[in-house]
């Protein structure tokens, strides 16, 4: 099983020394990195705290999702993915009080 953390260079390419474009693109490395980047992408999704773990194919996502919607669209984001064969969103969904609190801290 493989789980990551946000990447530390710029330059990050799915490449390593398997033969085959297929093989590179669906390896569970590149596929968790896709994930991070396309969690990371939309705003309204959050990347930072959120677990990613690839095994196979299937993505796992741990974590806190601020409502409802942010955890569906967390799914519909990742299945687009290449390689991505099935999606188990464990999101937990942030209460209300939390999130206002949380905002009232940053703002």
């Amino acid at each position: 099983m493989m789980m990551c953390r946000p990447p530390r260079s710029k330059n990050i390419a799915c490449r390593n020394e398997v033969k085959g474009e297929s093989a590179i693109e669906r390896s569970d490395t590149c596929i968790c990195l896709k994930v991070k980047f396309a969690l990371l992408f939309h705003l309204n999704v959050t990347g930072f705290d959120t677990d990613v773990l690839v095994k196979d194919g299937v993505v796992t996502l741990k974590g806190t999702a601020g409502n409802p919607e942010h955890k569906s669209q967390s799914t519909e984001y990742i299945r687009e993915i290449a390689g991505v064969r099935e999606v188990n969103n464990l999101l937990s969904v942030a209460s209300a009080k939390a999130e206002d609190d949380r905002i009232a801290c940053t703002g």
